[in-house]
C-alpha cells in the first residue's frame, strides 16, 4: 500500500475501537507517522503491522483508550516486535540445553526454502510421535498460546500439524534467522528429502526410488 493508505490502515481501526495513538519519537514524529515510515520500508509490512498493533492492543500495561509510543519502543518497533515477543515466550520456558535444542528443532521444521528464492517461507510441520518429545511439546504449546503458530488437525486423518501464524516470524526473529543461515545446507537437504519421499510415495513405494547412495543415505539419516 502507498504511505497514505498505510496511515489509514493504522489509524481507522483504532478510531473505530475508540483508541488514540499518543506520544512522539525523538524527532517529534507522532506514533502513526512512525508506524507508517517503518511499514513502508518493509516488503512484508501488513503481517508485521497486524502483529505489532495486536501486541500493543493486548498489552496489559497500556493506559485505557490509548496506544503509546513508549509501548511501541518497548516492543522493539515494527521490525523487532515479533522477535521480541518470541524471545519473551521462549525465555519463559527456561534456559536449559534440552529446551534450547527443542526450540531450534521446532523452528527449523516450521520453515523451508521458497521455490524460486533463497528466502525462508513457512512449512507445515507434522506433529507425529516420530517428532514429538515432551520438550518439543512444551515449546509448541508455548508458541501456540503466544499466537505465534497455528495448530490444526485433519478430521479425516487426525493428523496434527503446526504452521507459523506469520511468516515474518521466520525472517524477523533473530534466533530463527540465525538458525536458517547457519544450517542453510541442512535446510536444502531437508527439502530434497521431502521431494524424494513424495516421489517415492507417488511411485507406490517402488524400491528403485529409494536413496541408495551411501553418502546421501548418511546425510539423510543425520
Amino acid at each position: 500500500p502507498r504511505p497514505g493508505a498505510l496511515a489509514e490502515i493504522i489509524r481507522r481501526p483504532a478510531e473505530l475501537a475508540g483508541l488514540s495513538f499518543v506520544g512522539h519519537d525523538k524527532d517529534n514524529l507522532p506514533l502513526v507517522d512512525v508506524l507508517t515510515d517503518a511499514a513502508k520500508r518493509q516488503q512484508d509490512c501488513l503481517p508485521l503491522l497486524q502483529f505489532t498493533l495486536k501486541l500493543l492492543y493486548d498489552d496489559k500495561e497500556r493506559r485505557p483508550g490509548t496506544i503509546s509510543y513508549h509501548q511501541y519502543e518497548s516492543a522493539g518497533g515494527l521490525e523487532n516486535a515479533i522477535g521480541t515477543w518470541a524471545d519473551r515466550t521462549i525465555g519463559a520456558l527456561g534456559a536449559d540445553p534440552e529446551t534450547g535444542r527443542a526450540v531450534d528443532d521446532v523452528i527449523f521444521n516450521l520453515g523451508r526454502r521458497g521455490r524460486e528464492t533463497d528466502v525462508v517461507v513457512g512449512a507445515e510441520l507434522l506433529l507425529d510421535e516420530g517428532f514429538l518429545t515432551p520438550a518439543r511439546e512444551r515449546v509448541i504449546k508455548a508458541l501456540d498460546q503466544a499466537r505465534l503458530i497455528v495448530l490444526d488437525a485433519s478430521p479425516r486423518t487426525q493428523r496434527r500439524t503446526a504452521r507459523v501464524a506469520h511468516e515474518a516470524l521466520l525472517t524477523h526473529w533473530r534466533r530463527a534467522r540465525s538458525l536458517f543461515e547457519t544450517h542453510s545446507a541442512k535446510l536444502l537437504l531437508k527439502d530434497d528429502l521431502e521431494r524424494d519421499a513424495l516421489r517415492w510415495r507417488e511411485q507406490k513405494k517402488d524400491e528403485t526410488f529409494l536413496i541408495l547412495s551411501e553418502t546421501h543415505l548418511v546425510d539423510a539419516e543425520q
